[in-house]
Order: C-alpha cells, then sequence, then structure tokens
C-alpha cells in the first residue's frame, strides 16, 4: 500500500467540522456493493514522520474474500468529475488518506497513530477506530 509522509500537526478542529463525504461514501457505498462488497478493514499505521495502509481485508457474501483487482470509477471528490482506478485497491487507499487527512491528519509525526477503517456496506456505515501514541513523563521533586 501506499505510505505517505507530513509535517503538518494534528487538528483537533478539522474533526468536528463535521463529514464533508457524504456524496462521496454513497457512491463509494454504491460502488463496493456492485462489486459483492460486504465490509472491508483498511489498518493504518504511522509514526516518525511515516505512515502507511498497512493493509486492506474484504469479505463478500459467506464472508468469502472479494478480490480488490477490479477497474473501477468512483468520483472521490467533492466535485463530479470521476476518477478512473485501476482497482478497488487504490480506490479504497486513496479514500483512506481522504479520511485520515480529515479527521486524523498527521497521526504519523512523532510516537504517530495507528487504527482501522471499517466500511460495512450492508448497513451503509464508515467507522474511523484511531489510535495515538502518546510519550507520558512523570516528574517528582524532592527537597533532601
Amino acid at each position: 500500500m501506499s505510505p505517505r509522509s507530513s509535517a503538518s500537526p494534528s487538528s483537533p478542529e478539522r474533526a468536528s467540522e463535521g463529514a464533508p463525504f457524504a456524496k462521496v461514501k454513497q457512491r463509494l457505498l454504491k460502488a463496493l456493493r456492485a462489486h459483492g462488497f460486504v465490509k472491508i478493514y483498511i489498518d493504518y499505521d504511522g509514526e516518525g514522520d511515516q505512515g502507511q495502509i498497512e493493509s486492506i481485508s474484504t469479505e463478500g457474501a459467506n464472508r468469502q474474500p472479494v478480490s480488490l483487482e477490479a477497474r473501477t470509477r468512483v468520483v472521490l471528490s467533492t466535485c463530479d468529475a470521476p476518477s478512473t482506478f485501476r482497482s478497488f485497491a487504490e480506490v479504497l487507499d486513496e479514500f483512506a488518506w481522504m479520511i485520515l487527512a480529515h479527521y486524523h491528519d498527521g497521526f504519523e509525526n512523532n510516537d504517530g497513530g495507528f487504527g482501522t477503517i471499517t466500511i460495512d456496506v450492508r448497513s451503509a456505515t464508515i467507522t474511523l477506530d484511531h489510535n495515538d501514541r502518546v510519550v507520558d513523563c512523570s516528574n517528582t521533586r524532592t527537597e533532601v
């Protein structure tokens, strides 16, 4: 999957903006449904200014994997111009980066973060389960 690098800090304000992805979500779910996808799990991880999509796994009917290799045209922007992708793997990779840039921009900085984006096609839900890595420091001062 594609690695990305960023120097921009996390922005909590961006997470509270509301999701501008309603049309994109609807179009993506429609394309996934048409190709037999039921659930998709996108795992990502990042630290030290490097982030990557670790894996994309799929489920179709009867929990069987669905190939990510089919060519597709999906609009992954707020404009109406469709992009042609070589495969669903490429579509889902790009979609994951869009979601991460909006909700957890900079997740790859410092100690980083990791998580899973779950797309449930049947229930038409997309869930981002994110974890930040945090270094904690405890100080004591004692006069002797």
